[in-house]
């Protein structure tokens, strides 16, 4: 008897549960990214996550300090915070394994402004979030626009980046990039924000948004980093996993051979 089946439908567990990776791995958008914007020091909407990672960009108006990023209570990690000549801000976070399902994000800042922020999923993403990414660079300011080089990008890398704008909206994606969160003109502001991703070709991958007007901006972006093949990369796991699939039962110990082999 296979004590990890669903005994009311007679199907594996959930594959977002525990997942084998084999053969060439890549990071890819998982699910429908979200975003939202609005007036106060917090932002909270849903986002049904599904894969291995959820990255979350934030930016603010006259700007403010990103305190903290949860997802259904868990905290992201920040990678980084930058502001432009005190006109605009934009925020990274980062998770591994979010919980599966959908869960609400919550962005906070350090005082009430005018603020967006919006969160993209990822699957085949390497773990913890220190072993999740290359370098970290960051930009502003840019006569052309938010743009920044990712030198040490590889080929096949997805390359993630959060920008933040003040521009006459819209503000546009770069070439070969894809816009996942475009947040023109934000609450109303004269503001904007971006998430975009791009699939590295080799190193020095350039990330930018163009618009029109002012050119106080800033933009954060990173190569992610896959899991490696081979390896079983486990999310949090569901209640029916924790109730049905016993530590003991031979189905989890198959798992735990699959993922360690003898020798």
């Amino acid at each position: 008897r296979d004590d990890c089946r669903d005994r009311s439908k007679g199907k594996p567990r959930p594959d977002r549960v525990g997942h084998e990776r084999s053969g060439d791995v890549a990071v890819t958008v998982e699910g429908t990214p979200t975003f939202t914007d609005g007036v106060g020091s917090s932002l909270t909407y849903s986002y049904t996550a599904g894969g291995d990672g959820l990255f979350v960009g934030t930016s603010t108006v006259q700007p403010k300090t990103t305190s903290s990023v949860t997802f259904n209570g868990t905290a992201l990690t920040i990678l980084w915070d930058l502001n432009s000549t005190g006109v605009i801000s934009v925020s990274g976070a980062l998770m591994t394994s979010p919980d599966a399902g959908a869960h609400n994000v919550v962005a906070t800042v350090d005082a009430s402004t005018t603020m967006a922020s919006g969160a993209v999923g990822l699957t085949g993403l390497a773990a913890p979030v220190a072993s999740a990414h290359r370098t970290i660079y960051t930009a502003s300011d840019n006569a052309a626009g938010p743009l920044v080089t990712v030198a040490d990008s590889q080929n096949g890398d997805l390359v993630i980046d959060a920008a933040g704008a003040y521009f006459t909206p819209p503000i546009v994606v770069g070439s070969g990039q894809t816009s996942r969160v475009n947040d023109s003109a934000y609450a109303g502001s004269s503001r904007s924000m971006g998430i975009s991703t791009e699939v590295a070709t080799g190193a020095n991958t350039v990330m930018n948004w163009t618009g029109a007007g002012n050119t106080f901006n800033v933009t954060g972006a990173m190569a992610l980093i896959a899991a490696a093949a081979g390896v079983t990369v486990w999310n949090q796991p569901s209640r029916f996993y924790n109730k049905i699939c016993r530590p003991g039962s031979l189905s989890s110990r198959l798992d735990l051979l699959r993922t360690f082999p003898p020798g």
